[in-house]
């Protein structure tokens, strides 16, 4: 198992793809999420049934849904970032927690993981090179690690 370690802190981040298959395994069987007795694929791996129009065009609005809420925890990260740092929320609340908990139902702890998961990508070079953390989950192991140390980090789990 490759680990990217820190060594200011002496922190170790397992290799993404395997943290995340040891807490998540893949199901025993390849269609056992489908709801049972459906025939979800044939022979060669490919669909064995047929979707209608209708149930395409909820496929892709699904999809798109998913699409646009995977790609919004930074958005949503670093507005509460601006939030914060600018104490803006000071015209109805007199603390962040509180304006976060009232005002979105988003408790403490999950606030500053999206914010520390946006300022740790905030930090990343504009580069096609570096695929970009595509939820907040896979940033979560990072966030025991000073900002700055980050894309060094992240450029070793993903070696």
């Amino acid at each position: 198992m490759r680990h990217a370690t820190s060594t200011k802190n002496n922190l170790s981040v397992l290799h993404l793809p395997q943290a995340i298959s040891q807490h998540y395994p893949p199901p025993e069987r390849p269609n056992q999420l489908d709801p049972p007795g459906l025939p979800t694929r044939d022979t060669h791996g490919e669909s064995a049934l047929h979707l209608s129009k209708r149930e395409a065009a909820e496929l892709h609005e699904c999809e798109a849904v998913i699409e646009r809420g995977l790609a919004t925890f930074l958005e949503v990260g670093n507005a509460l970032l601006r939030i914060r740092d600018n104490r803006l929320y000071r015209l109805t609340h007199r603390s962040f927690q509180q304006y976060c908990l009232d005002r979105w139902s988003i408790g403490r702890i999950y606030a500053w993981r999206l914010i520390g998961a946006a300022e740790r990508i905030n930090l990343l070079p504009d580069s096609v090179d570096i695929p970009r953390p595509s939820n907040e989950f896979q940033v979560r192991p990072f966030l025991k690690l000073a900002p700055e140390q980050f894309p060094t980090a992240w450029k070793r789990a993903l070696a």
